[in-house]
């Protein structure tokens, strides 16, 4: 994955057991305790998992960025083109479904604190992924005389004809809007 460099198998229940012990510290204590948050989240729930030392320090530079007094300003960003953003403590509903709104439907690599490029690197491993995936589908053995470069290209031709075309999205959109009252 990016950032990293050992993959990581991290999991909801990460992220769950993570919201439990915030939920339970801003309960049960009058002053944020940023360090222990930081520690229980870096080094225990998602650090267990974590055995380089350099993703370690990765992870825990991330959590800074996040378990940290700052975020609770009311002008805070949480990146340099201010997209994400805190939103004023008293926001009415119609604020909240504008606000998610005007965000992009695909996540700028700079939330999470990678260059524009890895864009790039993301997609380039997806389509690794998808090739690979279509050899693991092809017969181990040739099929009447025909070499392995036409077997893939049959097969990948044969699944993009049975891929549909992509709905025109605004005219999708204008004709089902979204109602986040449902």
């Amino acid at each position: 994955p990016l950032g990293f460099n050992i993959p990581y198998e991290f999991t909801d229940g990460d992220l769950r057991i993570c919201m439990s012990q915030l939920r339970m510290f801003l309960m049960e204590y009058t002053e944020i305790a940023y360090k222990v948050l930081k520690y229980t989240a870096g080094e225990i729930n998602y650090g267990g998992r974590v055995t380089d030392d350099w993703d370690r320090r990765c992870v825990m530079n991330v959590l800074d960025d996040f378990y940290a007094a700052k975020v609770l300003d009311a002008n805070f960003c949480y990146d340099e083109s201010q997209i994400y953003h805190q939103l004023p403590p008293v926001s009415e509903h119609q604020a909240y479904v504008g606000y998610v709104r005007s965000l992009p439907i695909n996540d700028t690599p700079e939330i999470f604190g990678l260059h524009e490029n890895a864009n790039i690197t993301f997609a380039q491993n997806e389509t690794y992924r998808t090739l690979t995936d279509l050899l693991e589908l092809q017969p181990k053995t040739a099929t009447a005389g025909e070499n392995r470069d036409v077997v893939i290209e049959k097969l990948a031709k044969d699944v993009l004809s049975r891929v549909p075309h992509p709905l025109p999205l605004a005219a999708v959109m204008e004709k089902y809007p979204v109602m986040y009252e449902q």
